[in-house]
């Protein structure tokens, strides 16, 4: 029991420290200071996001501490929806974390990494109507990219629809694996919506089975 509490004593403390110390006024003037203090904000979302999971999945840890599995699913939860928060303050004050934006430390995997483990495990807020505008902007001013930000999207549809309206790599974990020819009109739309170009015919797929 004294090394769950620790465990979540630890996991606690982390989502009370302080992000986002730069005021977007200052890029200028302290730009390198700037690129360091998002450096390790994006450093310490990605390193909670994947500690947290490879504490869950770590049934060796899980099995040894009786209800510790169930108490870090509830705390992965909350931390999903703060990292998206805070992902969101980064993109809206600063604009999509690129190499241009970040510098060298875009070279940094767990800097690198942190936007797509945020969205990847946030697809059904994606859509929400203070996340959905904003990084549509981002990708039609070309700071995010458009198929990056097509298999976000997708990944929604794939899991809470089972099926693919983006024709992303998504689409390979269910039976159709394509665009079907009825969502047409639909997949068109959303595409061009984030700067894509419609699908050309011939991918789409006249779907006879529906995956359940």
């Amino acid at each position: 029991m004294k090394t769950q509490r620790t465990i979540l004593l630890f996991i606690c403390a982390m989502l009370f420290i302080p992000w986002g110390c730069i005021q977007a006024q200052q890029v200028r003037e302290l730009s390198q200071k700037v690129r360091d203090s998002l450096a390790v904000e994006l450093t310490q979302i990605f390193a909670l996001d994947q500690g947290l999971r490879n504490l869950y999945s770590n049934k060796s840890v899980c099995e040894q501490h009786e209800g510790l599995r169930g108490h870090v699913a509830n705390v992965i939860l909350v931390v999903d929806s703060l990292n998206l928060a805070k992902m969101m303050d980064i993109i809206s004050t600063y604009g999509y974390p690129s190499e241009e934006l970040l510098g060298d430390h875009y070279q940094n995997t767990y800097v690198k990494m942190a936007e797509k483990v945020v969205f990847l495990h946030a697809p059904f807020s994606l859509f929400k109507e203070d996340i959905y505008p904003v990084l549509r902007q981002e990708a039609r001013e070309g700071r995010l990219d458009p198929e990056t930000l097509a298999s976000y999207l997708d990944k929604y549809y794939v899991t809470f629809h089972r099926k693919t309206l983006y024709d992303s790599v998504f689409k390979n974990m269910i039976k159709v694996k394509g665009v079907c020819r009825e969502d047409k009109a639909l997949s068109d739309s959303l595409r061009l919506d984030i700067g894509l170009p419609v699908l050309p015919d011939s991918l789409f797929i006249d779907c006879t089975v529906t995956d359940k």
